[in-house]
């Protein structure tokens, strides 16, 4: 620090925390000033329009002593072991069969736009994006019943009880869910297991969470049987640096109840 002070070198930012943002080399050349100088001690300071920044080594030794042992296991009760020699089974695919990642995503974009629409309720439906060939959804209600035990007496252990009914009842009286007869409740069905979140600076402070990862052994998920297409979760970065651009800008956000809905 002190051949810092000497160089009269000062950063913006001088507290510790977790990585915010990752700058790609398509724009870290933009951002930098001009301004360098190698330190005695091995890094180098460079300047850019974010302030001053340093590379090199710390100088301090790390010593690790950890072992790390990965095991994969794959059964699948259903395939036969003479499928298990098949070129399928071990990845190798004609290049004439085997889809890119662009291809399935456009697929699965088309999939919604030619399936979406709006029932007589003004709801939006669409039908689920299923994968080709994917294993059969199983029933899983003895899955959901002990993931809702669990959740039930972690909710009275939290004094939460109550207030997580009382979102299901709301959710009964505005129409989102429904009481299922009895006569279909034997019947085949695969189940999300849910379980409670709370969020105390939240407008719904408690609010419940379904899994669709949930499986039992030697069967799939929901998420497992379904087209992942597109994530849009990769273009949040571009949308916030452009909301900035422009002097005035607006926000909005879903109802939660017409989110569920």
């Amino acid at each position: 620090m002190q051949e810092l002070i000497e160089n009269n070198i000062s950063f913006s930012d001088k507290n510790d925390g977790p990585i915010e943002i990752l700058i790609g080399a398509d724009i870290a050349g933009k951002l930098m000033t001009g301004g360098f100088k190698l330190l005695a001690s091995g890094p180098a300071a460079i300047e850019t329009k974010l302030g001053w920044t340093v590379f090199g080594k710390n100088g301090m030794r790390e010593i690790s002593d950890n072992s790390t042992l990965l095991v994969t296991s794959m059964l699948n009760k259903e395939a036969l072991i003479a499928d298990l020699w098949s070129l399928d089974a071990l990845g190798i695919l004609d290049p004439s069969e085997k889809k890119n990642k662009l291809e399935l995503q456009e697929e699965a974009r088309d999939h919604f736009l030619s399936t979406v629409k709006v029932n007589e309720e003004g709801r939006f439906q669409v039908s689920f994006p299923w994968l080709d060939n994917h294993l059969p959804l199983k029933h899983n209600h003895d899955l959901a019943v002990k993931r809702l035990d669990s959740t039930v007496k972690r909710l009275k252990a939290e004094k939460l009880y109550d207030a997580y009914g009382e979102v299901f009842n709301e959710w009964k009286r505005e129409g989102i869910i429904e009481v299922v007869p009895k006569r279909e409740i034997d019947l085949p069905c695969h189940y999300l297991p849910h379980r409670h979140v709370v969020k105390e600076n939240s407008t719904t402070r408690i609010r419940p969470v379904f899994d669709a990862s949930a499986k039992q052994k030697g069967s799939p998920s929901l998420n497992d049987c379904l087209e992942k297409g597109l994530n849009l979760i990769e273009l949040i970065p571009s949308i916030l640096h452009r909301f900035r651009m422009n002097r005035i800008g607006v926000s909005a956000d879903i109802y939660e109840r017409h989110f569920y809905k």
